[in-house]
C-alpha cells in the first residue's frame, strides 16, 4: 500500500486503488479546432442579442426544462434582445416539441 491518506469518516484509503480521470480539455485539440472548425450562426455573430448558451448532453438528467422556462421567463419580462441558444446531442424529440413556434429559443443538435 502506497501512501495512505485518512478519510474524513475516519478510514484510510489506499491511494493506489484511487485513480484520477480528467474531465477537461486538450488545448492543443482545442486551438487546432477553434481554427479550423469555425461553426457560423447567424444569432451568434449578432452584437445587438444578448445570448445564453448551453452546450451540452441533451437529455432528462440534464433538467433542459428548466432553461426552457427560465428563457420563456426572461423573454416575458425582457424587450426580446435575449436569445437561448442550446448546442448538444441527445434525445431531441422532446426538446424540439418544447421549443416549437419560440422565437427566444434556438436549438442545434
Amino acid at each position: 500500500m502506497s501512501e495512505v491518506g485518512i478519510k474524513k469518516s475516519g478510514g484510510p484509503v489506499d491511494l493506489d486503488k484511487v485513480h484520477h480521470i480528467n474531465n477537461g480539455v486538450d488545448l492543443e485539440v482545442f486551438d487546432n479546432n477553434r481554427k479550423h472548425c469555425l461553426f457560423e450562426d447567424d444569432d451568434l455573430a449578432n452584437e445587438d442579442i444578448f445570448k445564453v448558451i448551453y452546450t451540452g448532453s441533451i437529455r432528462k438528467a440534464n433538467n433542459l426544462e428548466l432553461i426552457i422556462n427560465a428563457a420563456k421567463y426572461v423573454n416575458e419580462k425582457s424587450n426580446g434582445n435575449i436569445k437561448f441558444i442550446i448546442f448538444g446531442d441527445g434525445v431531441r424529440e422532446k426538446i424540439g416539441k418544447q421549443m416549437q413556434n419560440r422565437k427566444y429559443l434556438q436549438c442545434d443538435f
